[in-house]
């Protein structure tokens, strides 16, 4: 291991929507996106055990210099700013054109680390794509990591598995979760006040402005859509109180849910979505799509890809060329961790628009419309794809689940390739997607084993269990228990939120039913969206449920 080149996104401390110029406000303080200081960390890591160079990579505007000059403090060799006006406004895959020249430039790398996703945007596209730019191999949603006889040993996190992979260098990876950087040694310190910020433009990269910025983004953002108000009034009550209406509204008969579907535009034009077989998230949402893509589309065809290979690149080349071969108007794609790093991956090679994590599609003026949250949860994005092929992910649990084709068209693919299946840890948990009531712990929770006894209540009680992102994060809970923007959406009858702050990315993923939150501090913002609230310990409430329901049990005839 000679280089490693870890790629870090400036993100400011409180984004803003310029609506003039359809493009990110990055006025004020700018700091390191959350997961690429967990993949600057890494490369800190490995470059100390194996001696290598160590160059950060960075593009953004010039205010962000001063934030990058601080990473020399932790050992850096090398940091790189690209500033060019030029730039300004490129998507995701306008973005990785741009890296992928600079990388060029700057000479062969062993190991590229870049974060999973970044904070403003939340897509997760750009070191997939850049991968596929460069050439190399790629693992996402990466936990852990080691290098090994020209190899990465690395933990991946699924939906419903830990899985561990070996990936030959050199590749990119993606690194999920933040971490804080380790304190920097007195050596690192002096050699700091030698190092400056090196600086690059397009007068160096010299690339088309055609391909880069705003003009050669495949993706528009036609306008954006303020997320709807926290609800008005929420209704404060002991614990007690809390579980009778809990009760109450848990034993009163189901209505059937609004399922009317609006009446809408139906595009003369061809749509395919994708699935990969033996990939349980993938398929329970591939079902989702189809449904939605036969209320939007005059033809519609149904992709499946039968492997037991985790090279992802592969994948995507074989994807790819049925896209081609096809020519649909539409490519869908399930939003779960394999289906986020595909989609980007057939985007690249397509030369594609894609839209990640979407919330809602809808057909209007001979177009294909697709809305995501972006800018933290506090707007809705609605973007359109330039060219003949535009490209979506989709959140599981948004549409109504639909039948998958009793013999689809399967692609079957030998297991090869650059990455190895080493071992996977899974867990026979079912996301509950589909559950009529929730009980879902935030950090407030505690700890891994408080989540556990949550996960033990919810089975006695029939409940399912659902987790906030500070807690997956945290260690807590799985990841396949995420709701919210960067995980799964639910519709349940009930939501029962216990020790969760309420942030905005969170209640993107609650979709209807009423909200009962449980939190100690009475300023939570998770109030301001309740139907109820309790200003308790999540423990407290639990006790008062399981004593009802066991005395309400002891009553029945």
């Amino acid at each position: 291991m000679k280089r490693i080149l870890c790629c870090v996104k400036l993100v400011p401390e409180k984004t803003a929507w310029d609506e003039g110029k359809n493009v990110v406000s990055r006025d004020g303080s700018l700091v390191i996106n959350a997961a690429d200081r967990g993949a600057l960390r890494k490369a800190l890591e490995i470059k100390k055990a194996e001696g290598a160079e160590l160059v950060v990579l960075s593009m953004g505007p010039a205010a962000g210099e001063d934030t990058l000059q601080d990473l020399f403090l932790y050992g850096a060799d090398r940091v790189i700013l690209v500033c060019e006006e030029a730039f300004r406004g490129s998507d995701t895959l306008s973005t990785a054109r741009i890296l992928d020249r600079c990388v060029e430039q700057l000479g062969a790398f062993d190991l590229i680390l870049t974060g999973m996703r970044s904070s403003d945007g939340e897509t997760g596209h750009v070191g997939a794509e850049l991968a596929v730019l460069h050439g190399l191999g790629c693992v996402s949603s990466v936990t852990e990591l080691t290098v090994e006889y020209g190899t990465v040993i690395c933990k991946r996190l699924l939906e419903d598995a830990v899985e561990t992979l070996r990936i030959q260098l050199p590749c990119v990876l993606t690194v999920r979760g933040g971490h804080e950087l380790p304190p920097p040694s007195l050596a690192d310190m002096r050699l700091a006040k030698k190092k400056t910020v090196e600086r690059l433009d397009n007068r160096v990269l010299d690339l088309p402005e055609e391909t880069v910025g705003i003009i050669g983004s495949p993706t528009v953002v036609e306008r954006t859509i303020p997320v709807p108000q926290p609800r008005a009034h929420c209704r404060f009550l002991s614990a007690q109180e809390a579980v009778e209406i809990l009760l109450q509204a848990k034993n009163r008969p189901q209505g059937k849910r609004s399922g009317g579907r609006k009446e809408q535009e139906c595009l003369a034009k061809s749509a395919m979505v994708i699935s990969l077989r033996r990939d349980a998230a993938t398929e329970r949402t591939a079902g989702e799509l189809l449904g939605k893509a036969k209320e939007l589309f005059e033809t519609v065809s149904f992709l499946q890809v039968d492997t037991a290979s985790r090279d992802e690149v592969r994948i995507a080349q074989a994807i790819a060329e049925e896209i081609r071969a096809q020519h649909p108007y539409a490519v869908l794609f399930p939003a779960t961790v394999r289906g986020r790093n595909l989609a980007p991956m057939c985007a690249a090679m397509l030369g594609a628009g894609l839209t990640a994590d979407c919330t809602e599609l809808h057909a209007k003026e001979g177009r294909l419309y697709m809305v995501r949250p972006a800018f933290s949860g506090t707007l809705l994005a609605e973007i359109v794809c330039r060219g003949e092929l535009c490209m979506a992910s989709v959140r599981p649990g948004i549409f109504s689940t639909g039948e998958l084709p009793g013999n689809p068209k399967t692609l079957f693919l030998k297991d090869e390739g650059q990455v190895t299946l080493l071992g996977r840890e899974t867990s026979h948990n079912v996301p509950p997607g589909d559950a009529e009531w929730i009980l879902s712990g935030g950090k407030g929770i505690g700890s891994r084993a408080a989540f556990e006894r949550l996960e033990a209540i919810g089975k006695r009680l029939g409940a399912g269990v659902c987790a906030s992102r500070s807690a997956v994060d945290s260690g807590y809970a799985p990841y396949f228990r995420q709701v919210g923007q960067t995980g799964a959406a639910v519709s349940p009858r009930i939501y029962v939120a216990l020790g969760i702050s309420g942030a905005v990315q969170h209640m993107a993923g609650i979709r209807g039913g009423t909200l009962l939150a449980v939190n100690h501090d009475p300023k939570a913002p998770i109030f301001q969206y309740a139907d109820f609230g309790v200003i308790s310990s999540w423990e407290t409430f639990v006790e008062a449920l399981i004593n009802s329901l066991e005395q309400q049990k002891g009553e029945d005839p």
